[in-house]
């Protein structure tokens, strides 16, 4: 999903990096409340770009 062609490279950027800053979280051990908020962070990214590729369909 995330490599579709025709995706504005702003959505890319915004979800990688919330992965990114997801997975730093848990490789640095933050606190708990820290991984679960960036976490959902990178879900709400995800869901927002799975919601705009069903209405472009």
């Amino acid at each position: 999903m995330l490599f579709s062609l025709g995706r504005p490279p702003a959505d890319l950027h915004a979800a990688l990096a919330a992965l990114d800053d997801f997975e730093r979280a848990i490789l640095e051990h933050e606190h708990r409340v820290v991984i679960e908020a960036r976490r959902l962070k990178c879900l709400a990214i995800l869901d927002r770009m799975s919601g705009l590729e069903k209405k472009g369909n």
